[in-house]
């Protein structure tokens, strides 16, 4: 092989080894014979394409699902939402209470029951002895719908408010109770500042549903008469 195709071929990574003479022609290294100029190449061709698919396939691989990628979005974390008439209600009290004046009873109890009306006026009428055949009707709210409802001595809503915006409302009427019946817890805490005045007071828990317990509560209006 002359010197310009050695130069040529070393350009271009490829190194040629000459085949030396041997006298002994059954020797191994005479037997090892070298790969032509155009294997070499094409070897070499063959190594370069294989390390530049490998590259490539790297670049293009994908990560895999279980590592966390950046562009991820990340879950987030959302918190019930609260009107503020709930978070208002949970701080302070709520209810609503009727209140009928028949003769000279003043009944007191939650709102809203039919039958707890026509029982409210049935004891009216037993302890005002059926004198009246009319009544007065009267409901109270808390917390009052509007803030001049509200009493003006700095208190914060609780019990103590009721209790004095109650009386007020009370003592507005012009009516001559002289009895008072309560009925249910919400009512028995609220009359608190009635309970210490002029009245009579009759508390129960309920309006009586059983023979026994109606018969129970006329024998207790029987005692305060």
């Amino acid at each position: 092989m002359n010197q310009a195709k050695i130069d040529w071929l070393h350009r271009l990574g490829i190194d040629v080894w000459r085949l030396r003479k041997t006298d002994d022609p059954n020797s191994n290294s005479a037997s090892r014979q070298p790969k032509s100029v155009v294997e070499r190449a094409q070897d070499t061709t063959h190594n370069v394409d294989e390390r530049f698919e490998e590259n490539e396939s790297k670049t293009l691989t994908t990560p895999s699902r279980t590592e966390p990628s950046m562009f991820e979005p990340k879950a987030i974390k959302t918190q019930p939402i609260h009107s503020l008439k709930e978070d208002i209600d949970a701080d302070h009290l709520s209810f609503k209470l009727q209140c009928l004046s028949v003769g000279n009873c003043l009944l007191v109890f939650k709102a809203g029951a039919e039958r707890s009306n026509e029982m409210a006026l049935g004891i009216g009428n037993a302890v005002s002895k059926y004198e009246s055949a009319s009544y007065q009707r009267l409901d109270f709210e808390w917390p009052p719908m509007s803030s001049l409802d509200m009493p003006n001595d700095g208190s914060d809503g609780g019990w103590e408010s009721a209790r004095r915006a109650f009386n007020s409302l009370i003592k507005r009427q012009d009516w001559t109770n002289n009895i008072l019946v309560t009925v249910g817890s919400d009512a028995n805490e609220v009359t608190e500042l009635l309970r210490n005045s002029e009245y009579t007071v009759l508390k129960l828990d309920d309006f009586p549903a059983s023979a026994q317990s109606k018969k129970e509560l006329w024998h207790r209006i029987q005692e305060i008469l």
